[in-house]
């Protein structure tokens, strides 16, 4: 889908904790000794990692729960430890590109526990394989600002179903 490499780095904390570091270092190379610099790289990093710790920890039941969650862009496939993701997107070329009777018959046969959309996304697709499918759907945050909850980073991991 992206071939120069997944553009949505900031779905793994992980990847936000290496740019921090990366441009926390640059700001300092700039501006030498700048106390409030490394002051505030510091405690931005032990909170990025406390609040990793607890992500991980509130995550660990989702673990196997489902290899699959149908979502429309795909821009969630590590959510959980996902191996697999049923796109709900048209006009895609690629095998894990669903058509609609497809994906309804698949997720009556092997229900997924969410619909996942982001906040961006028009919701008629998520809504409408839901009431086929009675799966509710789970709108996630995506970015700062993604949700009204998610007004910092460490509030993005709010979720709230749609049903």
């Amino acid at each position: 889908m992206h071939p120069a490499g997944n553009p949505h780095i900031q779905l793994d904390p992980h990847n936000i904790a290496k740019v921090g570091l990366v441009l926390s270092q640059r700001l300092e190379q700039i501006d030498a000794g700048n106390a409030l610099i490394t002051n505030r790289a510091a405690r931005t990093s032990r909170a990025l990692a406390q609040a990793i710790s607890r992500w991980e920890k509130d995550a660990a039941p989702l673990k196997g729960c489902a290899s699959s969650l149908p979502q429309e862009h795909g821009v969630f496939v590590s959510l959980a430890g996902m191996t697999e993701v049923m796109y709900m997107e048209r006009n895609r070329a690629s095998p894990q590109c669903w058509s609609s009777s497809d994906l309804v018959a698949r997720l009556q046969a092997e229900p997924a526990d969410a619909v996942i959309r982001t906040a961006y996304q028009d919701p008629k697709a998520a809504g409408w394989l839901s009431e086929k499918t009675r799966i509710p759907v789970v709108e996630l945050p995506y970015t700062v600002g993604g949700t009204a909850a998610a007004k910092d980073l460490f509030a993005c991991s709010t979720i709230r179903s749609q049903d």
